[in-house]
């Protein structure tokens, strides 16, 4: 009889979303839904960030603190979002210990954020309902 290795859920995720994966204690991951029903992992501290997930997350709005619906955004929006709220938090927090990645940052030491024109308005309008 031959034995296959079949991965956990939770070693799938760390295989395609590299926040999943760091050696520190487990930290809590919150997951925005779009439209296109996609899974986006963020961590909570960096999810906190926005006044309007910090609302959700505090509250009960839903029915599960690990997952947030945002049906009105993209999959393509809610990266940008994700990226974004990184972003925010290492600035924000520069003693964070996940702070270490210089080469995000060009030679006057602003990150290298590229919004495609075609997401410019969904962003905005992203940004703004999240408060961010």
């Amino acid at each position: 009889m031959q034995t296959y290795y079949r991965p956990t859920p939770v070693q799938i995720a760390q295989l395609h979303n590299p926040l999943m994966t760091n050696t520190a204690p487990q930290q809590d991951t919150v997951y925005l839904i779009g439209s296109d029903n996609t899974k986006h992992a963020i961590l909570k501290e960096h999810a906190m960030e926005s006044s309007t997930l910090k609302s959700i997350l505090d509250g009960d709005f839903g029915d599960s603190n690990d997952s947030i619906e945002l049906p009105s955004m993209r999959g393509e929006v809610i990266d940008k979002i994700v990226e974004y709220l990184d972003f925010k938090y290492k600035k924000l927090h520069p003693d964070a210990e996940e702070n270490d990645n210089a080469d995000d940052m060009d030679e006057d030491g602003f990150a290298n954020f590229h919004i495609p024109t075609e997401l410019s308005l969904d962003v905005l309008l992203a940004a703004d309902y999240l408060d961010i």
